[in-house]
Formats: structure tokens, C-alpha cells, sequence
């Protein structure tokens, strides 16, 4: 009669320890990831909301309304630039920009606009 063989029990314990190593890399891995998803959307969120500042500015601008002051991490520029225009217009650049994202737009406007 031949006798059953157990397995060695440290085997079993080393398994199940690189098992456990496994999957501490792994969610160290995923944890890495949603943290730099995080910061993408939030890089992504300024960008946007530095577009559609300057596009508000700018149509502002094209109605001769002046720009409004900007919130406390929001700064808008308009630049007068010296290129020719077509009579009663010039050209100005509006620069805007949300924590350390920006956005430029160049565009006519009346001549009075803006100053």
C-alpha cells in the first residue's frame, strides 16, 4: 500500500506569499494610475475652461462690451496687436488663462473696444 504524499507546507505558504505580493503590485500599479487619470481630467478641466474664458472675452469684445474682471485663478489679456484691420476694426489677441493653462485667440473687434 503505497502512502499518500503531503505536500511540504512551506511550499504553500511561499505560494500564497508571491500570491500576495502580486496583488500589492498590482493596486500599487492601479493606484498610480487613477491618481495620474486624476490630475489628466483636472489639466484637462483648466484647458477647457481657459478656451471657453477667452472665447466669452473675445465675444464680449466683438459686441463693444468691455471684458469683466476675472475670478481669483482666472486672468484674461487683450493685447491690441499693430497689424492693418478693415475700417472702424483693429486685431487684438486674448489671452486667457486658468491655473497655469492658456489659451490664445486672435480676432477683429471694434476699434473702441477694449480699451
Amino acid at each position: 500500500m503505497r502512502c499518500a504524499r503531503r505536500a511540504a507546507p512551506a511550499f504553500f505558504t511561499t505560494d500564497a506569499l508571491v500570491g500576495l505580493i502580486i496583488v500589492a503590485a498590482l493596486a500599487a500599479a492601479l493606484a498610480v494610475a487613477a491618481g495620474q487619470q486624476r490630475r489628466s481630467v483636472t489639466r484637462l478641466s483648466d484647458s477647457r475652461e481657459a478656451i471657453h474664458l477667452a472665447d466669452r472675452a473675445m465675444v464680449l469684445l466683438q459686441t463693444g462690451r468691455p471684458v469683466p474682471a476675472a475670478a481669483a485663478d482666472e486672468r484674461v489679456d487683450v493685447e491690441p496687436l499693430p497689424d492693418d484691420a478693415p475700417g472702424g476694426q483693429r486685431w487684438v489677441r486674448v489671452t486667457a488663462t486658468v491655473r497655469a493653462r492658456s489659451f490664445e485667440l486672435v480676432g477683429l473687434v471694434p476699434r473702441e473696444a477694449g480699451q
